[in-house]
């Protein structure tokens, strides 16, 4: 409490002051009377429960030693008349949950890997996670199951478990794992409060007060929960650079090695595909494990390929740069600052000759910061001038650099290098110096006050950042390893001008996958609503390296929806509107008009309640335009996609009970569950094939096509049936749900390749020659024959 009070009385606003005051007061203490920041900053730090760290001795046996577990045993659980419907309310036999339950036991049982389609509506998560805790407890070793996003990894944990524990009543032990920035470090937040004047503006106390409150209610520490302060709370994520792990005083009571720890404890580890790939070799937050279950397995090839791309940005520069240095008009703050203040403070240094030096060389430092600092922006904005005025992207092959406009940057690139060299190397003898002789003795090391010794530590951090940016720099300007894909791409800087980046990615991650987690798990349940394409999952099995493991360790099982499509789905194409792939000039915008009036006037008809999903940004915020003024004037809100509010927020404002059309691209395909009258109209407006100009996307193609494949039928078209299968399933999650789609892309019906989007749903499209018609059945579909429509 004395920490939240000093850091809102720290502001110039009479409101927090008098909000301090009065917090004082109800604490019966006076600031004046108060410890320092820095101890009533301690006295936070250990208001927070230390944890009990455990390291468990777990081995995995033999395969020959595991406990198999009856899968007829694990399929009369869900059974009519079995566990879980005697214990839990409402729950209702499916076949397909069953049978997809029992699969999942054999795999386990016969060490084989699983690919599993489940259909929406069959309760997958619990089909898998009740065979996953019975082999965990007969075998005593932990199962993981890895999700694509953070939400399917919360619903699992706070939902699921809990619901099977009342069933099977055998105690077990889960754990949820995040990646490490999305933990609170204690460390960061004692540098940040301890620096707070230098480091943080007025207007960020109050945060920053908001999240030193909130640390007495958290058992976790994860961010996520903050409710606010994400003006500071991004400084103080964990990251691995700057943790000292058993060396930091805070260990005890780290929100990140305490939830890992939990983990290599537990039974069932709930973990996502990002943490699952950072850590292949040298597993720190994942138990030993044999057996691992991945749901949104369809995204396994983008999770691993995000996870090993390699990037030069303006945030690569400016990141690191700005903890070693920045000056603004009111203050200087960074570690070469704080160094100078800690060498006269703290007198660390015996000799005079040693700390005129050190002085010396910080000046020095700070200087070749800053020229790093304009050096490397005026290389990006020369990187931002290589793709074409009108693209965002653009391809780097080696043979750019025979170029004009690669020759241009050539001399920017030398001297942002030498500019990053010079300060490596500057850094590199401050921090000899800062450590004394070489002959100096390890208890004189050992004796350097912790604040200075905190200050040498950030600075080897800092350095190994620089190191890996120097790295980056040269790899992804070499354009050197054919396996890889490089690229430029163009964003805005702060001041609204282009600036540009460098990208690099693996091509192809089968091989990979093959090696480190086919071969290296007994077992490996990969499932997803959308693991085939015509009913056939040898595409996904190709793109992640399945089809290299030996055929008779795969096995492979299709269920489908319990959901009756007929019923509970309209689905048409309106045939009305101009041809979204025209050939004239003008035919994307008189495509995006038309697309706009008639989505307009199904909204009126479906009183919102409506899904519209784009494949281009662009697209749609010109829609929402167009659109935003009439839908208001009918009571409709529109809520689009973007201005800094994240997917969970939009669509938690979409639930809400008010008339509502929600606009989105890419990341509202899948992971968006709007159920029940939330949601009764979905509009696609374009099929969903991935942008030509995606660098990863093309060489991907072109290397399907130097192995002799059919780059569209066997790549591009089976990723576009994937995601479009993943976005017509967002209307129907439940067997209530009743609603309308409709695919605006004649493409489906006039190109051959239509037919291959088509079967591949579970409802029937309807064709549409007039608007009318098609608004008339969508009203008789939607609204209640008694009711009159308005």
């Amino acid at each position: 409490m004395e920490v939240i009070c000093q850091l809102l009385s720290a502001g110039s606003d009479d409101a927090l002051k008098a909000l301090s005051a009065e917090l004082a007061r109800s604490q019966a203490f006076a600031l004046t009377a108060r410890p320092s920041l820095d101890e009533s900053g301690d006295a936070l730090f250990k208001s927070i429960p230390p944890h009990h760290f455990v390291y468990p001795k777990r081995e995995l046996p033999n395969p020959v030693e595991y406990r198999q577990i009856p899968a007829d045993d694990v399929g009369r659980w869900f059974q009519a008349g079995g566990e879980f419907e005697r214990a839990v309310p409402d729950f209702e036999y499916r076949p397909e949950q069953h049978q997809m339950s029992v699969a999942v036991a054999e795999a386990f049982n016969g060490q084989r890997h699983l690919v599993v389609e489940a259909g929406t509506g069959i309760g997958k998560t619990i089909a898998y996670l009740v065979p996953a805790v019975l082999w965990s407890l007969a075998n005593k070793i932990p199962v993981v199951v890895s999700t694509n996003t953070k939400n399917l990894q919360e619903q699992i944990f706070t939902k699921d478990l809990p619901a099977i524990a009342r069933v099977i009543r055998a105690p077990f032990k889960s754990a949820l794992i995040k990646g490490r920035s999305n933990y609170l470090c204690l460390s960061r937040l004692e540098q940040l409060l301890s620096h707070r004047e230098a480091e943080l503006a007025e207007d960020q106390l109050l945060p920053l007060a908001h999240l030193c409150a909130w640390i007495f209610r958290t058992a976790t520490g994860d961010l996520s929960e903050l409710d606010g302060g994400a003006e500071v709370s991004d400084r103080l994520a964990s990251t691995p650079e700057e943790c000292r792990g058993r060396k930091c005083r805070h260990y005890g009571r780290c929100f990140l090695q305490r939830a890992r720890n939990l983990s290599i404890n537990a039974d069932i580890v709930i973990t996502n595909h990002s943490v699952f790939f950072s850590e292949p070799e040298k597993p720190l937050a994942l138990p030993k494990t044999a057996q691992v279950v991945f749901d949104e397995a369809h995204n396994l090839e983008e999770a691993a390929t995000r996870k090993f791309e390699r990037e030069v940005t303006a945030y690569s520069f400016n990141g690191t740069l700005r903890k070693l240095h920045h000056a603004s008009r009111r203050r200087e703050s960074g570690l070469l600052h704080r160094l100078r203040e800690l060498l006269f403070a703290n007198n660390f240094l015996d000799a005079a000759e040693a700390r005129d030096a050190l002085y010396e060389r910080l000046g020095a430092a700070i200087k070749h910061a800053d020229k790093l600092r304009l050096s490397s922006r005026r290389f990006l904005k020369g990187v931002a001038g290589l793709p074409r005025k009108e693209e965002s992207v653009m391809r780097l092959r080696p043979a750019v650099h025979a170029s004009f406009a690669w020759s241009e940057i050539v001399p920017l690139l030398q001297t942002a290098q030498d500019d990053l060299y010079a300060l490596t190397a500057e850094l590199e003898k401050i921090q000899d110096l800062c450590k004394g002789p070489e002959d100096a003795p390890a208890e004189a090391v050992a004796a350097l006050p912790e604040p200075v010794a905190d200050a040498i530590r950030e600075l080897g951090v800092l350095l190994s950042a620089l190191h890996e940016l120097a790295d980056n720099l040269e790899f992804t300007t070499a354009i050197a390893d054919r396996d890889w894909v490089y690229w430029a791409a163009v964003s805005r800087d702060y001041d609204g001008k282009p600036i540009g980046g460098l990208h690099a990615a693996p091509i192809e991650i089968a091989k990979f996958m093959a090696e480190t987690v086919f071969a290296k798990k007994e077992s490996v349940v990969l499932c997803s609503a959308t693991m085939n394409v015509s009913h056939s999952p040898a595409f996904i099995a190709h793109r992640i390296g399945l089809d290299l493991v030996e055929p008779d360790r795969v096995t492979s099982l299709c269920v489908g929806s319990p959901f009756d499509y007929r019923r509970q789905c309209l689905a048409g194409v309106p045939l009305f509107l101009p041809d979204v792939a025209g050939s004239h000039p003008d035919a994307e915008g008189d495509y995006t008009a038309a697309f706009a009036t008639f989505t307009g006037r199904l909204a009126v008809l479906s009183r919102g309640r409506m899904l519209v999903l784009f494949t281009s940004y662009r697209m749609m915020m010109t829609c929402a335009e167009r659109l935003r003024a009439d839908l208001s004037g009918q009571g409709i809100r529109l809520l689009v996609q973007g201005g800094g509010q994240s997917r969970e927020h939009i669509t938690s404002l979409f639930r809400e009970d008010a008339p509502s059309v929600l606009m989105g691209t890419d990341s509202f395909w899948e992971g968006v569950d709007l159920i029940g009258e939330a949601l009764s109209c979905l509009v696609i407006a374009r099929l969903p094939f991935d942008a030509v100009n995606d660098p990863v996307v093309s060489a991907r193609s072109e290397r399907v096509a130097e192995n002799g494949g059919d780059s569209f039928r066997e790549f591009a078209l089976p990723n576009a049936i994937i995601k479009f299968r993943q976005g017509f399933g967002r209307l129907i999650r439940h067997k209530e749900d009743r609603g309308v789609v409709v695919v605006t892309d004649q493409r489906i019906f006039t190109k051959n390749y239509g037919g291959s989007f088509r079967k591949n749903l579970p409802a029937e499209l309807v064709q549409y020659a007039d608007e009318a018609t098609l608004l008339a059945e969508a009203a008789r579909f939607l609204i209640p024959q008694h009711k009159a429509i308005s």
